[in-house]
């Protein structure tokens, strides 16, 4: 399947989210339905002018901004497809490389400002990629995972400063996405507790909080409950199949 490969023109953030959308569009499909599903709904709207749009994400390029969680997103997708991208191999690579000194993979506020956004959809990618080359990134990047908690029972890296941040509650549901091989094992210490502080902070309706995205625009507010909610509930799903 070919599909435009350069979306560089494109810098609004309405084009980071379509992509990322569209991907766990399609790994949802194969999810419920299997791969055969998702691959021929993605080839049926390949004409589109939304797959087009998120075509430079198949070869490892994001952009002018180069956000690695677009083309996590897109990776996985493909690989939920039974698909391979234009350029596999330039886009394992430039992943890899997105990967700071600190072992994550960056946050801003397109992030909702922490590093548990980007670790979420890298950390699936690379897992179910499965490759021996990928092992030290993975390792590395879980222990920067634990060691944020910072003897904390949550993950709450945001700055209070800010007005619009997101909680506890939605960070520590992402963090705990982006690791979920390790959930239910008794040596992981904070893995547990990131769980058992979901399970007390959940609302009398039913739903966690989310705090608010953090775009840098005063007129604009969008509370994050239903991500939150979303998220905690992959997580406690995740934890009653351990």
């Amino acid at each position: 399947m070919k599909t435009q490969r350069d979306c560089s023109a494109t810098t609004s953030n309405a084009c980071i989210l379509l992509s990322e959308t569209t991907s766990e569009y399609f790994i949802l499909l194969a999810d419920i339905y299997g791969p055969e599903k998702s691959k021929r709904e993605w080839i049926r709207s390949a004409s589109s002018k939304t797959d087009r749009r998120m075509g430079n994400r198949e070869s490892g390029r994001t952009g002018k901004q180069g956000f690695p969680s677009v083309t996590a997103f897109v990776l996985s997708a493909f690989e939920a497809a039974k698909m391979e991208p234009l350029y596999p191999k330039a886009a394992w690579t430039w992943l890899l490389q997105q990967q700071n000194a600190e072992k994550n993979w960056g946050k801003t506020w397109e992030y909702y400002g922490v590093e548990a956004y980007a670790l979420w959809p890298v950390m699936r990618a690379l897992r179910q990629k499965n490759s021996k080359e990928f092992a030290l990134p993975i390792q590395q990047a879980a222990d920067y995972i634990f060691s944020a908690q910072q003897g904390k029972l949550y993950w709450d890296s945001g700055d209070p400063a800010q007005p619009k941040r997101i909680s506890a509650e939605l960070e520590t549901a992402l963090m705990l996405a982006a690791y979920p091989d390790l959930i239910g094992n008794v040596g992981h210490i904070a893995t547990e507790n990131g769980i058992q502080f979901l399970i007390q902070s959940q609302g009398e309706d039913g739903h966690w909080d989310g705090g608010f995205f953090p775009i840098p625009n005063a007129r604009y507010v969008k509370e994050e409950y239903v991500f939150a909610t979303a998220r905690a509930m992959v997580a406690l799903e995740v934890k009653s199949e351990k």
